[in-house]
């Protein structure tokens, strides 16, 4: 197997994910966990939970001591780059496809795409990060997308749809 990324969490334990599956280093010798999935990327949340790519669609979770992984479905994914957890326990995910805020506690999705201000909607392997300030950093195909999380609103104003014409055939027809 390959490696596309090798992790130490706050155990000082080194996990390592490949396009064959998730392996733990232990007392020098490689433990398989899973051999399911392909694992690019793998974080640590506050809670000492491991989150990593798990395949088409899927974002898995290890909790601490155990060898067992939960899935959870990921709208509009085929595979999770890059996962940063915010100071809300907040999950923040850069995708093959747009950057999904995942709040796993209420199992609620945002998707944010370019038209919400990134700068781009596809993203690379491996290439984020979190600062001392805590501002994200998601590289991607168009460029560096930044922010502090707690910066981002969401628009809850449904603004009102009116029609001020109508053309039908390229003439105007009358709104009643």
């Amino acid at each position: 197997y390959r490696p596309n990324v090798v992790f130490r969490d706050n155990r000082n334990q080194i996990w390592i994910g490949s396009g064959n599956g998730l392996y733990k280093l232990q007392n020098d010798e490689i433990i398989t966990i899973d051999t399911t999935k392909a694992v690019n990327c793998i974080t640590q949340d506050s809670r000492g939970t491991l989150w990593m790519d798990a395949g088409i669609g899927k974002l898995a979770k290890l909790e601490p001591g155990s060898s067992k992984l939960y899935y959870f479905d990921l709208p509009e994914t085929k595979t999770v780059l890059g996962i940063i957890e915010d100071k809300d326990g907040i999950l923040w995910i850069s995708t093959n496809n747009k950057i999904k805020k995942n709040d796993v506690a209420l199992n609620k999705i945002q998707i944010y795409t370019t038209s919400d201000g990134i700068a781009g909607n596809q993203f690379n392997i491996n290439a984020f990060l979190k600062d001392n300030l805590g501002e994200f950093f998601f590289g991607g195909y168009s460029g560096i997308t930044h922010f502090y999380p707690s910066d981002i609103q969401i628009n809850s104003n449904n603004a009102p749809v009116v029609f001020t014409g109508l053309k039908l055939f390229n003439k105007h027809i009358g709104v009643n």
